[in-house]
């Protein structure tokens, strides 16, 4: 049996909690993908420096590896060029000698040990040829089931497949939807193997899929995924008649997982209604109303088309009269003539009371005069 204190604790708290919420999606919860990114630049003449920026969808740390690196080749026509490089403004190579002909690589791990913040997502290369000309400079980022956790984003938009409507009980409430997972990303390099961990919103019932893999995402691409799934609906949580001045109230608490536009229809003169319905005609419906507002409804039973429910407990009342029983004896009223008006051998009795007064006088005055 529910308690109506728990129920009323459990109001109390979505209160407190929960803001006005819209429709519950699926929301990505991890995404992984992969790096296989190789870019030349050309030659640095002495005094000039070139600066590399690169906005990533991973932190350095997922491409600490010795695969991501920056070689530097020295012009041929030198002994040699001396190059500063800097990532991130930290000093990894600092007056370098690299033979003319030759070339120098550092890798991320190098990086990491002259202290490069590898929590970063933004990667900024900055190589200085001080003396003499570099003769090319390539970059190489790899990277495998990296963590995404930078300029992705996504949405998620919703189209309900069948209607929701209110159930007496909550194992009967359900309603199917299709939900579109829309991702982009807007680094500036193209990943692979784009996989995406799905979570799914509490009033779920089923999970028909976990994850995706998107494939190739280039830079500002748009791919999108379609997962349809069951929802539970609204359902009545609480019910009981209150009897008052002649009339009865219905109070239904009904609740629902989200905020919904929903039909409910209600059978007062069928199982599981009649109970909480006692003495009831459609006659004699006084009112119908949802939240303290008045709601428009159709006889028939009694069926509510389009109500907005709130996300958490609302409550329909619905007061009714009581009926007029036919047959039902009532007492008879009996109109008493005052004695003056009435009549004695068709005489009025008024006159007799005062043929009966003088002759009581006259009497008195007799006995006196003998005594």
């Amino acid at each position: 049996m529910r308690r109506w204190w728990v129920l009323g604790l459990l109001m109390a708290l979505m209160v407190a909690v929960s803001p006005a919420m819209a429709q519950k999606t699926i929301s990505i919860s991890t995404v992984t993908a992969d790096l296989s990114y190789t870019k030349d630049y050309g030659a640095i003449s002495e005094g000039n420096s070139l600066t590399i920026t690169l906005h990533l969808p991973f932190t350095l740390e997922s491409l600490n590896n010795t695969n991501s690196n920056i070689t530097i080749v020295a012009d041929s026509g030198t002994d040699s060029t001396t190059i500063n490089l800097t990532v991130n403004g930290v000093a990894v190579a600092t007056n370098y000698d690299i033979t003319g002909g030759s070339s120098a690589t550092w890798t991320f791990p190098d990086f990491a040990s002259a202290g490069v913040d590898m929590s970063a997502t933004t990667l900024t290369i900055v190589i200085e040829a001080v003396a003499n000309n570099t003769a090319s400079e390539t970059l190489n980022l790899t990277c495998d089931d990296g963590e995404v956790v930078a300029n992705f984003s996504y949405t998620v938009t919703e189209v309900k497949l069948s209607k929701p409507e209110v159930k007496f009980y909550d194992i009967d409430s359900f309603y199917t939807v299709k939900q579109t997972v829309n991702i982009t990303q807007n680094s500036d390099v193209n990943i692979s193997d784009v996989k995406c961990t799905f979570s799914y919103p509490e009033n779920a019932i089923n999970k028909p899929v976990t994850s995706y893999n998107f494939g190739t995402l280039n830079t500002s691409e748009y791919k999108t995924y379609d997962i349809s799934f069951q929802k539970r609906g609204p359902y009545v949580g609480e019910i009981k008649n209150i009897e008052n001045d002649g009339n009865y109230t219905t109070v239904i608490r009904i609740y629902s997982p989200e905020n919904l536009t929903v039909d409910m229809t209600i059978k007062p003169s069928e199982k599981p209604w009649s109970k909480y319905f006692p003495e009831f005609s459609e006659e004699n419906i006084l009112s119908v109303t949802l939240n303290g507002n008045k709601v428009e409804y159709t006889k028939g039973s009694i069926i509510l088309k389009g109500i907005s429910l709130n996300e958490g407990w609302n409550e329909l009342n619905v007061t009714y009269s009581k009926p007029v029983v036919a047959g039902a004896w009532a007492p008879v009223s009996v109109a008493v003539t005052p004695w003056y008006e009435g009549q004695y051998l068709g005489v009025p009795m008024w006159l007799w009371a005062i043929a009966v007064g003088f002759f009581a006088i006259a009497l008195i005055a007799y006995c006196l005069r003998r005594g």
